[in-house]
């Protein structure tokens, strides 16, 4: 899931997590992850106020399981929610076994209980949590220290993670390559350094997305139990290489443009190179090499110009004051 109401940008205007969580605060660990990345407030199912809900375009619902279900207060809480017309909605927990049919069971009560209030479900997560119910606790527990910051690393607000999906009949087409291409643009306009997916081991996307600069960088188990890559793509890499065509931009410079908020050619464009030179050195935390600011009015032209310079002006040192 991805940053909202944040300088990224904007993605669902207002989210709220609802979660119930005790004893170890497994599930309270995910509720705050998420709350970091949705820029979303936490209540407690007795701090809800149904009638308040209206004002919230996303609200996760989280709980440890108990016996194959929720635990008891959320669910309750499901059950004195008011009706509503297709409000999002998200459902994780935490648990000491995981498995695709064991969590589909396990959200079963609770997905059922939000459906029928007009919720549509837009995804679901769960991961191990640490447990010394009954006799696990003479053992040592099961599942200690989780979850993990390996478990919670891909709820990040700084890396989104792609999904993609093209119809059959438009298949072979190159449409995919054109509309991830396009993808990648944005996020670099944007500000992001890499980007993430996952995507079941046997499905033969994995070439595909090989292709385009992604890397295999964990094998996992998704919510529901299939066996997973995560890929992950750099596209700081990719920036600064596109940086580099212009004169003058080599790769330390490159760098102190990305930093700076200007990763592509295209984000240069229109414009001030000294709006340019003092967010470097704003980034850099100190004042830059004057020689930065006449860089940038070389390249501030390269970029207003489809890479045209003028015959006098083909050499940074050209651009000084």
């Amino acid at each position: 899931m991805q940053k909202t109401n944040s300088e990224k940008g904007s993605k669902v205007s207002k989210c709220l997590i609802i979660v119930y969580s005790y004893h170890h605060y497994n599930t309270a660990k995910i509720a705050s992850k998420f709350s970091e990345v949705l820029n979303a407030q936490v209540k407690t199912p007795e701090e809800v106020i149904p009638e308040q809900l209206k004002d919230y375009d996303l609200i996760g619902f989280g709980a440890g399981i108990d016996s194959g279900k929720h635990y008891k207060p959320l669910l309750d809480l499901a059950d004195r929610l008011l009706e509503v017309k297709k409000k999002a909605g998200f459902i994780f927990s935490t648990s000491a076994v995981q498995g695709k049919a064991k969590v589909e069971k396990d959200h079963s009560l609770l997905r059922q209980k939000l459906q029928s209030k007009g919720f549509f479900i837009v995804d679901e997560f769960s991961c191990k949590g640490f447990n010394t119910n009954s006799f696990l606790k003479y053992f040592g527990g099961m599942n200690k220290g989780k979850p993990d910051d390996l478990d919670l690393k891909h709820i990040n607000a700084d890396t989104p993670e792609l999904a993609v999906s093209i119809f059959p009949e438009f298949r072979g087409y190159g449409i995919g390559v054109k509309l991830m291409r396009k993808l990648f643009q944005v996020l670099r306009a944007n500000g992001y350094r890499q980007t993430s997916l996952s995507v079941q081991k046997d499905n033969p996307a994995v070439r595909f997305y090989t292709r385009l600069g992604y890397r295999i960088t964990e094998e996992k188990h998704d919510h529901v139990g299939n066996e997973d890559y995560i890929m992950m793509k750099d596209l700081v890499k990719a920036m600064k290489s596109e940086l580099t065509k212009i004169p003058g931009i080599g790769v330390n410079m490159a760098e102190h443009l990305v930093r700076a908020g200007f990763p592509t050619i295209e984000s240069l464009r229109g414009k001030n190179p000294d709006d340019i030179y003092a967010a470097d050195c704003h980034a850099q935390g100190m004042p830059v090499d004057r020689c930065a600011l006449y860089c940038y009015r070389l390249a501030v032209h390269y970029a207003d110009h489809n890479g045209q310079l003028p015959e006098d002006k083909q050499n940074w040192w050209d651009w000084k004051d």
